[in-house]
């Protein structure tokens, strides 16, 4: 029993004495190592090391311990060398240096980028149903020569490489060939020589035309309010272009609250795409008040409302109430959803009432406008009827009427219509007037005000039918 005792004691004793050693081993290795990265570098390339490499973003990590960082020591050329080679410098030569003299310690990288390489070659290569359409490739060379993003001689950059190529894509997918792909693209370089070559090689597929247009979401509208905005008709060559304007013009309307403008491409012959267009309707009715104060017309209440179903015909009604202590107004109008001829039709009529330094003035506007817009010009052709009604303190009144007719052209030459960066735009504009124009008498009260809204109303709508 003694014995067995003895030898237990033997084997637990050497087993303590080596975890007393062995631990301050272990606990040296997890201490925190802090260090400063200083870079020195050609061609300024200081900001894209600082910002991606880890051994600079790992100095402000507390808990780097000294085996981590030798780590990345270990690595740090390989991972400056290929950020390098995405700006075209493949050949860079770099060292590294801990100095443990200081505290913190100091990493010294030194970069030295060389020359970089220069595009030698550009080859794109089309393939599948384009090979047929031999004036079409000969536009796809002449446009890629004025969009390609590396030109023979320009240096190398991974960026301008992914961007040629999105391009060279997009050059397909955006008309007639919808399915088309990139099969192969390689950038061939050559460190002695200093130069790369470019090749691509693109799948344009199949040519599509369209099918049917295919409408689902509806419930209170009909198909008629989606199909007088469509511009492309079956059996026409696909163009990217035409669904993603029919997208905003439907999104644009406030019926939709989403729409989704899709095609299905199918992989067996005849290549016609149907035009799916998906919609979810916005509610009908939609109600918004305000209170406020202004300095100049005291207290203010608002009042607007929105229908977009009058008479059942998508037509869009919106009216809205202001009242404030020196100023009311009150307006309505009815907007007529696009006409197949692409024209959009509204009539309005509007009261505002103010009384300011003893001044009261009463105006009563009525309109009806006609507008269209195509690619990148608007026009708009308005016409208006007002009266206005002053009255001084001493009694004296002034009740000027005016018939109003406007001409607007506006034409627009920008990069991109939403959100433009550069481009110019031409505006025309054209009005005349006709005074002593009498259609009814002015009323200096609110319930003859609205009347006469009403009736004003009635004539513009007679008018824009």
């Amino acid at each position: 029993m003694f014995a067995r005792s003895l030898c237990a004691l033997a084997l637990v004793v050497p087993a303590v004495v080596y975890a007393d050693v062995e631990a301050p081993a272990e606990a040296e290795q997890n201490v925190s190592f802090p260090y400063v990265l200083k870079i020195t570098t050609t061609n300024n390339f200081h900001d894209l090391l600082e910002k991606n490499l880890d051994l600079a973003r790992w100095q402000r990590e507390r808990r780097v311990t000294r085996e981590q960082l030798e780590r990345l020591l270990d690595s740090v050329a390989e991972s400056v060398s290929g950020l390098l080679a995405t700006e075209g410098y493949f050949s860079p030569v770099v060292s590294a240096k801990l100095d443990e003299t200081v505290q913190p310690a100091v990493v010294s990288l030194d970069v030295k980028a060389g020359e970089p390489s220069r595009v030698r070659d550009i080859d794109v290569n089309y393939m599948g149903a384009i090979d047929e359409d031999e004036v079409r490739v000969q536009r796809l060379f002449e446009r890629r020569e004025q969009t390609w993003s590396l030109p023979v001689g320009s240096i190398f950059k991974q960026s301008a490489w992914n961007d040629s190529k999105r391009r060279a894509l997009s050059a397909l997918l955006n008309r007639r060939y919808p399915a088309a792909k990139m099969v192969r693209s390689e950038a061939s370089v050559d460190p002695q020589a200093l130069t790369v070559d470019l090749s691509i090689d693109l799948d344009s597929g199949p040519a599509y035309t369209y099918g049917p247009l295919e409408v689902s979401g509806l419930s209170r509208f009909t198909e008629k309010l989606i199909r007088n905005n469509v511009e492309f008709h079956e059996g026409e060559e696909y163009r990217r272009k035409d669904l993603v304007d029919l997208q905003t013009d439907l999104q644009n309307l406030p019926h939709f609250s989403l729409v989704l403008v899709d095609v299905d491409l199918p992989t067996d012959p005849p290549f016609i795409a149907p035009v799916k267009v998906t919609v979810q309707e916005s509610p009908l009715s939609k109600i918004s008040t305000g209170l406020g104060y202004s300095t100049n017309t005291g207290v203010r209440g608002s009042f607007n409302y929105r229908y977009l179903n009058l008479m059942d015909r998508a037509w869009v009604f919106d009216s809205s109430l202001r009242l404030e202590q020196k100023e009311q107004a009150l307006s309505a109008g009815v907007t007529f959803p696009r006409f197949t001829s692409g024209y959009e039709h509204r009539v309005y009529a509007s009261y505002t009432r103010e009384d300011i330094q003893s001044l009261a003035i009463d105006k009563w506007k009525t309109g009806v406008s006609r507008s269209i817009t195509s690619e990148n010009i608007d026009r708009l052709i308005r016409l208006e009827y007002q009266i206005e009604r002053s009255e001084l303190n001493d009694g004296t009144v002034f009740d000027p009427q005016s018939l109003t007719a406007k001409y607007q052209w506006v034409r627009r030459n920008v990069d991109r219509l939403r959100n433009p960066r550069s481009g110019n735009v031409i505006t025309l504009e054209g009005a005349g007037q006709l005074k002593g124009f009498y259609l009814m008498k002015p009323s200096h009260s609110f319930t003859g005000a609205v009347c006469n809204i009403f009736r004003l109303a009635k004539k513009a709508c007679l008018l824009a039918a």
